[in-house]
């Protein structure tokens, strides 16, 4: 065991931080990499999620609705590629009613944005441990997982009287108008975001 001292300095650490760093990479099949692709998308469409309500700042209700709606549709998208791979119907895990609750009701709202980062958190916990650990999942356990974070996007939809399938088509409808038919890298990276803002504020 190496024995270090409380006053460590940062490039020591670095150092010896990088004796227990894995070297391997357990990700080499399509399938792998992808899944990966939507544990990263996932846990970065959360966290816009979260710059979009604090737009508003001490008020939920003051933020900018159609950036969050677009932000749970692209989280559908990330979500979808589990789906495919996995082969499963994701909607027999949904446990919710979707009720309808106003952004109004704070408390509500903020603990169904804080479970849906814990359970995308855990969907990227358990993808890094598959592809730098080596430790493979239980499907019926992601499974489960991924059907708690359909739950929870669109419990979200419901707090901002949104609707799922209007979410679901002009997240479509926008990946049309910036890609043409079929992903590019150069579209990727050269969007007009003021066409694809009028698509998705058509249907506030």
């Amino acid at each position: 065991m190496v024995q270090t001292n409380i006053h460590m300095k940062n490039e020591t650490y670095n150092q010896l931080a990088a004796l227990t760093l894995s070297d391997k990479f357990h990700c080499t099949l399509p399938e792998q990499q992808q899944l990966l692709h939507a544990a990263i998308g996932l846990q970065t469409e959360v966290g816009e999620l979260f710059a979009a309500v604090r737009l508003g700042q001490k008020h939920f209700y003051q933020f900018d609705r159609v950036n969050f709606l677009e932000e749970i549709g692209d989280a559908a998208w990330y979500l979808s590629i589990p789906q495919r791979i996995l082969a499963f119907d994701i909607e027999k895990y949904d446990s919710s009613e979707f009720t309808r609750v106003t952004m109004r009701d704070q408390d509500v709202f903020g603990d169904d944005l804080y479970h849906l980062n814990q359970n995308t958190t855990e969907f990227l916990d358990i993808i890094k441990k598959q592809t730098f650990y080596g430790r493979n999942p239980k499907q019926e356990d992601v499974q489960y997982l991924l059907g708690q974070i359909y739950t929870g996007l669109r419990l979200l939809t419901n707090h901002v009287r949104g609707d799922w399938n209007t979410v679901l088509k002009n997240n479509i409808d926008k990946l049309a108008a910036r890609y043409e038919g079929a992903f590019s890298e150069f579209l990727a990276n050269n969007r007009d975001l003021a066409a694809e803002y009028t698509i998705l504020a058509r249907s506030k």
